[in-house]
């Protein structure tokens, strides 16, 4: 929850920012990607990897259309800003008057962006390595997105 301060000193009210599925998505975003970086290099553990590989690319493939049609907060439209507020909110940052944002602030929105993608791709050339599609250097890019 975000808490908002009213006009003119008045009370605070707290808003729902977050809902349920950006929520879990990101737990389960945390966990798969954690469990897929300690299982990496072992090959006793190879399915559990390819598990919570799998368990991170559904989840950010899930996050691209809920970030069109999802709840106000989780809509793309809501956080991801131009270069002009970028600049801006840097510069709020050098003048240490950091703007507020309920939610993301516009560089925040664009590291979810990256975020996801780097998490699709890695689970994309990740998938195509276990059906054999590629050699090493498949191997080596998977490693480098992850």
């Amino acid at each position: 929850m975000q808490t908002i301060p009213e006009p003119q000193g008045q009370a605070m009210h707290k808003i729902l920012v977050w809902d349920w599925p950006v929520r879990l998505g990101h737990w389960l975003l945390v966990g798969g990607f954690a469990l897929a970086w300690l299982t990496g290099d072992s090959e006793s553990f190879r399915l559990v990897h390819v598990g919570a590989g799998a368990t991170v690319l559904a989840v950010a493939a899930f996050r691209l259309p809920w970030g069109l049609i999802g709840t106000r907060y989780a809509r793309f439209g809501d956080f991801v800003r131009g270069p002009a507020a970028i600049r801006d909110y840097l510069g709020s940052l050098l003048r240490l008057q950091p703007a507020h944002h309920v939610g993301h602030n516009p560089v925040g929105g664009w590291a979810i962006m990256l975020l996801l993608g780097l998490a699709i791709l890695t689970g994309l050339a990740g998938w195509a390595l276990h059906a054999d599609l590629g050699g090493h250097w498949l191997e080596e890019v998977h490693e480098a997105l992850a």
